[in-house]
């Protein structure tokens, strides 16, 4: 896992805010993000959550690392590094 992983968290637990979820991902990013992910065999960076309390139940919404996340998805990756949000 990167280095500045402070918790591993399955990627169904992860909440893509709509915003999100609707926005264009840069193309170059996705390029490169997928070549480094292909060397390593792994994202560089662990994405970034918050916690938040949504019905009385705490959830992780994504805040950013959108393409990473994408990228863990894609390769049927379930377990997502991550780094909370301050």
């Amino acid at each position: 896992y990167p280095s500045d992983t402070e918790e591993v968290i399955d990627i169904k637990d992860i909440i893509v805010p709509y915003e999100i979820q609707h926005s264009k991902p840069n193309v170059h990013k996705v390029i490169e993000y997928t070549k480094r992910f292909e060397q390593i065999g792994t994202i560089d960076t662990a994405v970034t959550v918050s916690k938040r309390i949504i019905f009385g139940t705490e959830h992780y919404v994504l805040t950013n690392g959108y393409v990473r996340y994408l990228i863990l998805k894609q390769n049927g990756i379930d377990e997502v590094p991550v780094r909370f949000e301050e």
